[in-house]
């Protein structure tokens, strides 16, 4: 059993109700989704179309993908195409660019109907974790029942040409028969935030052998690029709406790009 929330999940942007413009005069505009990872060997492109004022985040279950668009991402004078992936209308992807530190990249789109996009980059510097201290909370709910939980607090160094920093814990939880993985993030922290904090067990219903256990996390941050900062921020609603702020030319979306710096910690069951 799977159970992942995506960073960027669709939220209603709910100062645009006040728009002059009616939904009967909405007219969709392109819709891209890009962002390039230093820990991912693919890259992937979605290109779309909007359907209203709050689509404009890329929600994957619910995409208005475009079929028979022309997709090029350049690098040192080099430019890949990327294909189509079938039985994906909409989605685009190549294995033939290596996401380098510092180095700009940059993408054009033409769509069928003639619309043409582009947009540029510079990843974030490579950094690392500089302390992770990892200790565990005992509560006791009532008595007799306790609940467990994981306190992780990681401090990194900084990474030139990031714009901010987004936190993300993969948590996999097993028992005797089943297994599940939790994602919690990637998000932004506030000032402050005192990091993450997990479950050490999950879904115990009427006795151990219904209990999952945390056998290991996955600790990502990513070094974000302002594009993809100012995309994260938009769709939360923290920012007026402002086409400029996509970074991109003819078109709404991202192409963005993040450094990641990573570390597995490993659990054993309560005692």
């Amino acid at each position: 059993m799977v159970w992942t929330s995506y960073l960027v999940a669709l939220v209603a942007m709910t100062f645009l109700l006040g728009c002059d413009r009616n939904a009967e005069e909405y007219k969709p505009e392109p819709n891209v989704f890009c962002l390039l990872r230093t820990d991912r060997t693919v890259t992937q492109v979605l290109c779309g179309m909007t359907a209203n004022y709050y689509d404009s985040f890329a929600d994957l279950e619910k995409w208005n993908g475009v079929a028979g668009a022309v997709v090029h991402i350049r690098h040192n004078g080099a430019e890949f195409a990327c294909r189509a992936i079938p039985d994906s209308i909409g989605f685009y992807a190549t294995d033939s660019v290596t996401v380098l530190p510092r180095d700009t990249y940059a993408i054009s789109i033409r769509y069928p109907t003639g619309e043409n996009i582009t947009g540029s980059t510079v990843v974030p510097d490579t950094f690392s974790f500089t302390r992770l201290d990892v200790d565990t909370n005992r509560y006791e709910m009532w008595p007799g029942v306790f609940y467990y939980e994981i306190g992780i607090d990681a401090q990194w160094g900084r990474s030139v040409g990031a714009a901010d920093y987004l936190l993300q814990a993969d948590a996999w939880y097993v028992g005797r028969e089943d297994s599940l993985l939790w994602r919690y993030g990637p998000y932004i922290p506030s000032a402050g935030d005192p990091g993450l904090r997990l479950p050490l067990v999950q879904f115990g219903v009427g006795g151990m052998e219904d209990t999952l256990f945390l056998g290991r996390a996955r600790l990502l941050v990513w070094a974000a690029d302002r594009n993809y900062v100012d995309y994260v921020t938009l769709s939360w609603g923290l920012s007026a709406y402002d086409r400029e702020r996509f970074h991109l030319d003819g078109a709404v979306g991202v192409f963005g790009s993040a450094s990641i710096a990573e570390t597995t910690l490993y659990f054993s069951q309560p005692r």
